[in-house]
């Protein structure tokens, strides 16, 4: 999170707490079967990743107007999966605390980084979003970055799937010791002090 120290700072004045809603805003929901968010650990002499599709939350935004853009992702930590059981009841219970803290949240405030233009139909568009990150119950500011893509229907819209949605990928780090998670050495878990984590969502729109 250190490379984000100085675009917090400078953006710190303007990320407000309040959220609006506004005439021309789409709101998507997530569809958790067609989602993933992973944890990438990499440690000495051992490596694996942990992987969940218990997510949920929304995108909200005006195609013309990115400043309104509202993202907010709800995991929850209780159906993480390694691919071996004892290490994951050892994370759960002894570093991440899911009884005490189940999910992992993140919910934008503002944009850091303006995109160059309008989200067009069937392209990606590259963001910056500034908000919150908890975890382990600890909330810091964090800015990551997000590749959205708005898939519509009919021919051309280079998609399997022919249904309207809205496609969201972001990759970024976090730091154990900054939200005073634990960090394991021994016996059935190790883990580095840097995460890579990377979201995956697929948002459909909203019936309402």
């Amino acid at each position: 999170m250190k490379q984000f120290t100085t675009l917090i700072v400078v953006l710190g004045a303007a990320l407000g707490t309040a959220s609006f809603v506004f005439a021309d805003d789409e709101v998507y929901m997530i569809d958790g079967e067609a989602s993933e968010v992973r944890f990438d650990s990499k440690a000495p002499m051992e490596s694996f990743h942990g992987e969940t599709n218990a997510v949920t939350g929304f995108v909200r935004f005006d195609d013309d107007n990115f400043a309104n853009l509202h993202l907010k992702v709800e995991v929850d930590l209780t159906q993480l999966t390694t691919g071996i059981k004892l290490r994951d009841r050892h994370m759960r219970e002894n570093h991440l605390h899911t009884d005490k803290y189940p999910k992992a949240v993140f919910e934008s405030r503002a944009l850091a980084k303006e995109a160059s233009g309008p989200l067009r139909p069937n392209e990606t568009t590259s963001l910056v979003l500034a908000g919150t990150f908890t975890l382990h119950g600890v909330t810091r500011e964090m800015a990551i970055p997000v590749e959205v893509r708005k898939v519509t229907a009919g021919p051309g819209a280079g998609d399997n799937d022919a249904s309207p949605h809205i496609d969201v990928v972001s990759v970024f780090p976090i730091e154990l010791d900054a939200f005073e998670i634990p960090r394991p050495k021994f016996l059935v878990l190790k883990l580095d002090e840097t995460q890579k984590i990377t979201l995956r969502l697929r948002l459909v729109k909203d019936a309402d």
